[in-house]
């Protein structure tokens, strides 16, 4: 089969086995046995797609022996999962289409979609008809398996029909996809992406096995060792609209531009609704008069003489971080009901790697929420190791979100509220508490200006939040000063679970509160993060001053472990005896809050070695006997 030069458009309304956009979703397959494992424990952790809140008892029902053991806010969200692509199927909203394939029939028996995201995983197929898929707010992307004819040398060998992987995942900051060929080959195997209609100024790319390209909206043909094997549309972001401060009805001036956008874009628009959020059925997605001279809208295609006088949002580079303070960002998703507002109101913290804000969401408009963004790289430089290409990232958000979703029915821990896949969020509880790093007083060695009642509350909040979180099967890996929340009246939160694991293997933290054994063997586990909370509360009861501000500053690199990077582990002794020789503080400590015995299980929560080191459960036992406020705290376990 040849492929023509045609654009997407073009075969779309010529093609007579290909029915209406809204129908063009086919039924699910059901998942193939080595993945089912694996669907089941995300099915018992996913939430539904709209944002949830806990009760308001949850949040400030004061000391954390309020907490009820058992309490499960969101049981409801466990319940309610849908399948994203059959929602699509009944509502057919277009504005969150973003890829269409054709199969070339002569060399391709059929295609398979799985959903890489969220969801539980379903997979979709294309034969005869065209397949449309959608970027909803649960999927990074897709796994697409092609399974291509066999020629006579195939069907004489009586080996399976040779099949072609590729993972495509969508680009948070930008229009544009990646295309990543996962099958293993030859130097002379290799996908070959052609723009269409063929040009020659354009190069054709040329992507070998495990190496990957960037497209932009376009058509492209694909082909594999020189076999045409499928047609492809990318298609524009076209669900989101700016929506600023200060709005101002349409003019008629405004409307005659619009239609005459509108005009321009394919397919051609149906009726326009009042200016609205992403219409569904139009190609132009919104239109909102900002001020005099501003129009913010998205269509898949704009001539360049309109493009100068709108602001498209598919110009932006990421939309929510390029958000103002005080403005809002309008988001369809696949469900009609679950369309959402967020307004962005004061900035956290801002990283390399991620980007904190508070905001305000239309589902949750009478409480602030935290907007937590993982930022990505659409560059491909495989030279840099500190650059992180949006598949790596994209998997690092799947975790996060779905670690939070495991953890996140306990008091102690911040709630997750929802997320959006499309922009690498996730969408949490607003804690109106500072850090414990931020009780310091101002001198060299920074010490804690909490008293030891806040470091016993601190102790059993924490306690509680690790043993939960380890029966649940997540290690934190990053338990330190900056990652718990605190106030009297709440009591401690643990927050950031950027770098949990469901494992004992892992090579991030923050190297004063990583224990001694990942040293030698790159192991922590749940010994690991009583290590780390034991060394905050050495900070808390004044012990040491915080480690990251000490003076002089000692540092090391984490990555370089055993004995032959002597720069590194002369650093690490060196630490590990200031820790030690702290605790052995503790035994002469006698201030009438924290009694003898439980300071003597807090010193063991840095024992060197991890089969030494006290355990949660050992931790709560103690303080139930020995502490007056720890035998009528309500632990979960």
């Amino acid at each position: 089969m040849e492929s023509s030069d045609g654009s997407f458009e073009d075969w779309r309304a010529s093609s007579p086995d290909c029915p209406s956009v809204a129908s063009e979703y086919p039924e699910p397959l059901e998942s193939s046995s080595d993945t089912r494992e694996e669907e089941i424990a995300d099915q018992k952790s996913a939430p539904s797609h709209g944002l949830i809140l806990p009760s308001k008892d949850r949040k400030t029902g004061g000391h954390a022996y309020g907490y009820e053991s058992g309490q499960k806010p969101y049981a409801d969200a466990v319940t309610t999962q849908r399948t994203t692509q059959s929602a699509l199927e009944a509502t057919g909203r277009q504005s969150i289409q973003r890829l269409a394939l054709r199969l070339a029939k002569d060399n391709v028996t059929k295609l398979v979609a799985k959903q890489v995201g969220m969801e539980a995983k379903k997979s979709f197929r294309a034969t005869r008809r065209p397949l449309f898929l959608a970027q909803t707010e649960c999927e990074i992307g897709f796994q697409v398996t092609v399974y291509l004819c066999m020629d006579e040398e195939d069907s004489a060998s009586e080996e399976s029909a040779p099949e072609l992987g590729m993972n495509i995942i969508f680009d948070p900051k930008s229009d544009a996809i990646m295309l990543f060929n996962r099958t293993k080959g030859d130097e002379q195997q290799f996908i070959t992406v052609r723009k269409r209609p063929i040009s020659n100024a354009w190069v054709p790319i040329r992507i070998g096995s495990s190496e990957r390209a960037m497209l932009d909206p376009a058509s492209y043909s694909i082909s594999w060792s020189g076999k045409h094997i499928l047609d492809m549309t990318v298609f524009p972001r076209r669900y989101m609209s700016l929506v600023p401060r200060h709005l101002k009805p349409l003019t008629k001036n405004r409307k005659r531009a619009l239609e005459e956008l509108a005009s321009q874009s394919s397919p051609p628009p149906v009726k326009k609704p009042k200016a609205k959020e992403a219409s569904e059925g139009s190609s132009v997605s919104t239109a909102i008069q900002i001020d005099d001279d501003v129009v913010a809208v998205s269509g898949p295609t704009v001539s360049s003489s309109l493009r100068s006088k709108f602001n498209l949002i598919n110009d932006l580079c990421h939309p929510m971080e390029a958000l103002k303070l005080h403005d809002a960002i309008k988001v369809v998703n696949s469900i009609e009901e679950e369309d959402y507002t967020l307004t962005r109101k004061a900035d956290i913290a801002v990283h390399r790697k991620s980007l904190v804000f508070k905001a305000r969401h239309s589902d949750a408009a009478e409480e602030l929420i935290v907007v937590k963004l993982l930022r990505s790289h659409s560059e491909i430089d495989h030279k840099d190791d500190k650059v992180m290409g949006i598949d790596v990232v994209g998997e690092r958000w799947l975790k996060e979100v779905k670690n939070n979703y495991r953890v996140s029915e306990h008091r102690a821990i911040a709630s997750i509220y929802g997320f959006d896949a499309r922009f690498l969020t996730l969408y949490m509880e607003y804690i109106d508490a500072p850090s414990l790093d931020t009780h310091i007083n101002g001198e060299g060695n920074p010490y804690c200006t909490l008293d030891s009642k806040d470091a016993r509350q601190v102790l059993l909040d924490m306690t509680d939040a690790i043993n939960f979180v380890h029966r649940k099967g997540v290690i934190h890996n990053d338990i330190k000063p900056s990652n718990i929340l605190y106030s009297k009246e709440r009591g401690a939160v643990l927050i950031d679970f950027g770098l949990a694991t469901t494992r004992s293997t892992h090579n991030g933290g923050t190297r004063w509160y990583i224990p001694p054994e990942y040293g030698s063997d790159g192991k922590r586990g749940a010994p690991g993060d009583i290590f780390a909370l034991g060394v905050v509360l050495l900070f808390l009861l004044r012990k040491i001053p915080l480690p990251e501000l000490q003076s002089p500053p000692l540092v090391w690199d984490i990555r370089r472990r055993g004995v032959g990077n002597k720069k590194a582990a002369a650093a690490r002794a060196q630490w590990e005896s200031i820790v030690n020789e702290a605790a052995g503080k503790l035994k002469d400590m006698n201030d009438g809050v924290i009694h003898p015995k439980v300071l003597k299980v807090i010193s063991r929560m840095v024992a060197p070695r991890p089969k030494k080191r006290a355990t949660g459960d050992q931790i709560v036992e103690k303080v139930k006997e020995y502490d007056d406020v720890g035998s009528k705290y309500v632990f979960t376990y």
